[in-house]
């Protein structure tokens, strides 16, 4: 079997940018909305805590309040970083 040296050598790195999911992947926006949606749950999980077990708020009072206003608050992060 017989190596072609006739075509360039092209590191992984340059593949993976060159790709149509390093082009999606290896993007500052989706790096944003990825930090956006992992601060999202973990606030959902400290609010839902917070609700039900320090102020005793009924389960389905408190998750509606915390998926409600967590809804609006990343609405209004991907408008502060121009994601929308």
């Amino acid at each position: 079997m017989e190596i072609d040296n006739k075509t360039p050598r092209v590191g992984l790195k340059a593949w993976v940018l060159s790709s149509v999911i390093g082009r999606l992947f290896l993007d500052r926006k989706f790096f944003i909305y990825t930090c956006v949606g992992v601060f999202i749950s973990v606030l959902n999980i400290f609010l839902l805590w917070l609700l039900i077990d320090v102020f005793t708020i009924p389960t389905v009072i408190a998750s509606t309040l915390v998926i409600g206003a967590t809804f609006i608050f990343r609405y209004v992060l991907f408008r502060v970083f121009g994601l929308m």
